[in-house]
């Protein structure tokens, strides 16, 4: 099970998996009625698909006369508690005794980004979280594994808001999808949560009454704020593609700013998560708050999906006073409407 899939493979096998989401039994001649035109695969190549998935255990077959009839293997569901106080207790020891005996099933790159992003996780409740309990849930289907960490400690927004001394917890989300802050620098670097973000196929962090996710579908995240809920501790769940494609490398890769630099050099940061409510992004205040800790990067991309406009003021002092006292920084943008471009150009 070393031998890594493909983009082309991954989606093969998904759209296999997938079918058995409403139907339990299902021949080989009905599978490829169903997606070999749509997949533009032959009879030979989705049947080494589907072989494959039965050696992974998540399909199993069985004989009705001439056919080969499948079934979705049994799903795993597992939960654990820890003390977080207990010494003998740490992510590296909790990923082998009790996560990884689990995961025999899926890919050799779902294993990886699981292993990094779980003890990423785990090890930032016990160093920061100030928490006494840890509860780790576990869920394998046949086409993702499932995992949350929860903690009963501070919560991470809180933590982030003190540590920086910001005016609410909003703001934390802005800090925290930048990359590289760390309430510890001397032991942590501050790029866990940003890359476990990045490698999963979705993750969240639930907290106070603040929940934030990503997808590989959308990089720059989606915030819901919940009016009425202020929930102790924080939540983080983290849902991995048994046969991703994706490698742990191809996602660090894609924040360093050259090929030389292997460093945790570039970031990309949604300015809609600077916006509260309704707010306008016009103040230089505003450009301040977002242009923070943008010192520790050589290449930062301002995503302004979800932004209308933007004011004279905010964009001066980004596009003109910052890009003018930081020439080491490379500061570019995407995702913005012509009416943004314009208010940039004017500046410069």
């Amino acid at each position: 099970m070393c031998k890594k899939i493909t983009q082309k493979g991954e989606k093969i096998r998904n759209s296999i998996l997938n079918l058995f989401k409403k139907e339990k039994d299902l021949s080989f001649k009905v599978i490829f009625s169903k997606i070999g035109k749509t997949l533009g695969i032959s009879e030979n190549g989705l049947r080494k698909h589907i072989d494959k998935l039965v050696e992974q255990k998540l399909l199993n077959v069985r004989k009705e006369g001439k056919n080969n009839i499948y079934t979705p293997c049994p799903s795993v569901k597992k939960k654990f508690t820890f003390d977080s106080n207990n010494s003998l207790i740490t992510d590296e020891k909790v990923w082998i005794d009790y996560i990884l005996p689990n995961l025999s099933n899926i890919g050799h790159s779902a294993k990886e980004i699981l292993n990094y992003a779980f003890t990423e996780m785990f090890d930032n409740v016990i160093s920061h979280a100030n928490a006494s309990k840890i509860d780790v849930n576990l869920y394998v289907d046949p086409i993702q594994t499932y995992i949350t960490v929860s903690d009963n400690g501070i919560g991470i927004f809180k933590k982030i808001k003190d540590d920086l001394n910001l005016q609410d917890e909003h703001q934390s989300l802005l800090e925290l999808s930048k990359g590289k802050f760390t309430s510890n620098p001397k032991e942590h670097s501050g790029e866990g949560i940003f890359f476990t973000s990045k490698a999963c196929d979705l993750f969240a962090i639930f907290s106070g009454n603040l929940f934030y996710s990503l997808s590989q579908q959308s990089d720059i995240g989606a915030f819901v704020e919940m009016e009425n809920s202020n929930s102790s501790g924080t939540t983080v769940f983290m849902a991995v593609n048994n046969n991703t494609s994706r490698s742990l490398k191809k996602v660090f890769d894609t924040f360093t700013s050259s090929t030389e630099d292997k460093s945790f050099s570039k970031t990309i940061v949604p300015v809609k998560l600077l916006r509260y409510k309704d707010e306008g992004i016009i103040s230089r205040s505003q450009a301040r708050r977002l242009l923070a800790r943008f010192d520790k990067f050589k290449y930062v991309i301002l995503d302004f999906s979800g932004i209308d406009s933007i004011g004279q003021a905010f964009a001066d002092e980004i596009f003109r006073v910052y890009v003018n006292a930081h020439p080491e920084i490379t500061l570019t943008y995407r995702n913005a409407n012509q009416s943004i471009k314009n208010m940039i150009s004017h500046v410069n």
